[in-house]
């Protein structure tokens, strides 16, 4: 807990709590099933809309709302759930990796976990792996993304360790702090 209040403290620019007292990015909410209506509704009562995204992979799209100036997180997800009743309305949550080590695992582990086909591609949403660790791709979701993280590491150490070969990475977390939010991953798993 003293982790998450540090990070919220040291970054104000970007996190704040929301009602909950959950850290997110600051200033902006998430809205899926939003019509014209009250879409204009919203932006009549000082929202901006900054960015709509049709994930169509997820069959989603997703407006992401910027609040009015002296409007709390907490007070804003109220006022544009009141305004948008018919939508799904939330806050850009933040979600954190857990654990972490680069240790790898022996040979004779390796061979017992296999379980993979040659050729099936593993879709990894998590920190980016170090360099030493073989990877198709990673496409980053997050400002900074691509720099080497323990627990991207240790999640690729034990796919390759499992047989997978194939791995494909989404970085959420990049180097910002409020990487890992509800839009990466959801942009991750489009992706």
């Amino acid at each position: 807990m003293r982790r998450i209040d540090r990070l919220v403290r040291r970054n104000r620019d970007a996190i704040e709590r929301d009602t909950l007292g959950n850290p997110a990015r600051r200033g902006v909410l998430v809205v899926m099933g939003a019509d014209g209506a009250s879409i204009a509704a919203a932006e009549s009562a000082g929202y901006n809309v900054n960015q709509r995204e049709q994930l169509a992979e997820l069959g989603l799209e997703v407006i992401t709302f910027s609040l009015p100036r002296g409007t709390s997180l907490a007070e804003g997800e109220r006022e544009l759930r009141d305004l948008m009743p018919q939508a799904e309305v939330t806050v850009d949550n933040l979600y954190f990796q857990a654990g972490g080590s680069t240790e790898t695992v022996s040979a004779r582990e390796r061979r017992a976990a296999s379980f993979t086909q040659a050729g099936v591609i593993v879709g990894m949403i998590d920190g980016a792996p170090h360099s030493s660790l073989t990877v198709e791709n990673v496409q980053g979701f997050a400002r900074g993304a691509g720099q080497a993280s323990d627990h991207g590491s240790a999640v690729a150490s034990l796919l390759e360790s499992a047989g997978v070969s194939r791995i494909k990475v989404a970085d959420v977390y990049g180097s910002d702090p409020a990487g890992g939010n509800v839009m990466a991953i959801t942009r991750a798993m489009a992706w």
